[in-house]
């Protein structure tokens, strides 16, 4: 589909274009995130995992200074700054893990690695196909899985139509999370959307709109509200930018909206019910129960944390967070809470430095440019996903910096960060190590 995508303002030196192995990857890499479950592991390793590995191996053979200028980023020399400060505050601990310091700060270098793939606006909008294209396949497995028997049900409260949720995803389609399939779904649904308000043909209006209607449908699938509302703002977040009361944007949120009341069936949308709760102490019981903990024993991990294995051991077990129905202890499904749980205020100011970084550096472009709202978007969705999740190291986070990053660099140089040509040898060579022509 061609759309306003194409249009620049500016043309990108030839020399720092992306050729087809570089967009390759990168569509690869996303559409490839939400599967990683499906696929066995190797010596421990997920297909994802060995799947960036080989793009870090491409990326020091055929791009080297790319990869090192995205790894010098402000972004991501703030994420090895959390890395760092967390691995200092855990050795303050009696106990010691260094499992999510190690993942947090493999996802700041996954942040690069997109980066260095992302430097043009044909990478990104092969991005914006791997966003569909994740989400049309986990779409398409959720439709199939749930949908016929959640149709086929009748509830009436929210706790039956938790009890039909649970009954139908026994198993978890793709070995992973549901909850966090919705989320991938979603971020399909938000490129959709861009590509449908953005692009010229009526028929392909209708065609990406559709698209999107059929993928909404199948993030509404898990029943998760935080998905659901994950979703609305997102979306929000890329009407309000595009213009509200444009035509295009009237019609596709009206297709959206009234073709997702029609099609989604009755049982899933009794969950989004806030009028008809159910069992509210069962609710307390669960992730409540995580959020009053918190706040009682806030002054004993406020300042320097607890430590991580501390936490899901005996301080988690005596401090309320023990879950009787998993026999676990549950954390409060919320990433700036676990980080201050599991690091205190060093932790938590270090990750507030992250997001202020990301929005320091969020490309400073018309409204209206497409890539702005699909990026726009992304990060909505990814840091409403932070409320919901436990840390900050799935590959999710290394995609949406890595586009900030990339956008920052490559697509719209902001001050400090623009490429600059080097001459050597009579032949003009640029900050990618790409040779002018080439």
């Amino acid at each position: 589909m061609k759309s306003n995508i194409e249009n620049a303002e500016f043309r990108e030196p030839h020399s720092i274009r992306s050729n087809w192995i570089d967009r390759s990857l990168l569509f690869g890499f996303i559409v490839l995130i939400p599967l990683q479950g499906y696929f066995p592991t190797i010596g421990g390793a997920t297909v994802a995992f060995l799947f960036m590995a080989m793009m870090i191996i491409y990326l020091l053979v055929r791009r080297p200074i790319a990869l090192a200028k995205t790894l010098r980023h402000p972004i991501c020399l703030a994420g090895f700054l959390f890395a760092g400060v967390s691995f200092l505050m855990e050795l303050l601990h009696g106990s010691h893990s260094y499992k999510t310091v190690l993942s947090t700060a493999l996802m700041i270098v996954g942040a690069a690695v997109v980066a260095a793939l992302c430097r043009d606006r044909r990478a990104f909008r092969y991005a914006l196909y791997g966003f569909m294209m994740a989400s049309f396949i986990v779409g398409l497995v959720l439709i199939m899985t749930a949908y016929g028997k959640l149709d086929a049900v009748e509830v009436q409260s929210f706790d039956e139509a938790s009890f039909a949720r649970a009954n139908v995803y026994r198993k978890a389609p793709l070995g992973a999370d549901i909850n966090t399939l919705a989320f991938h779904a979603g971020q399909g649904v938000i490129a959709a959307l861009v590509l449908g308000l953005t692009t010229r043909s009526f028929f392909q209006r209708f065609l990406a709109i559709g698209i999107g209607l059929f993928l909404a449908i199948g993030s509404f699938m898990p029943m998760s509200r935080g998905a659901l509302v994950s979703l609305m703002v997102s979306c929000s977040a890329v009407v309000y930018l595009y213009g509200l009361f444009r035509p295009r944007v009237i019609l596709a949120m009206g297709i959206l909206f009234f073709g997702v009341l029609m099609l989604v069936p009755s049982t899933v949308l009794t969950r989004f019910d806030l009028t008809n709760t159910g069992n509210k102490e069962r609710e307390t019981e669960s992730r409540g129960k995580a959020y009053v903990a918190s706040v009682v024993h806030f002054p004993e991990y406020a300042l320097v944390g607890i430590g991580e294995t501390d936490f899901w051991s005996k301080w988690g077990r005596s401090s309320g967070f023990y879950n009787f129905e998993t026999r676990g202890v549950t954390g409060p499904h919320n990433i700036f809470l676990q980080v201050l749980l599991f690091w205190g205020l060093p932790g938590i100011l270090s990750l507030l430095l992250i997001i202020w970084k990301a929005y320091k550096y969020y490309p400073k472009i018309p409204k209206s440019e497409p890539l702005r709202l699909l990026l726009m978007g992304i990060c909505v969705s990814v840091i409403l996903e932070c409320l919901v999740v436990q840390v900050m190291s799935g590959k999710e986070f290394s995609i949406a910096l890595g586009l900030i990053i990339g956008s920052s660099i490559w697509i719209w140089p902001q001050k400090g960060l623009s490429v600059k040509p080097i001459v050597k040898k009579g032949r003009e060579h640029v900050m990618t190590g790409v040779p002018r022509g080439a």
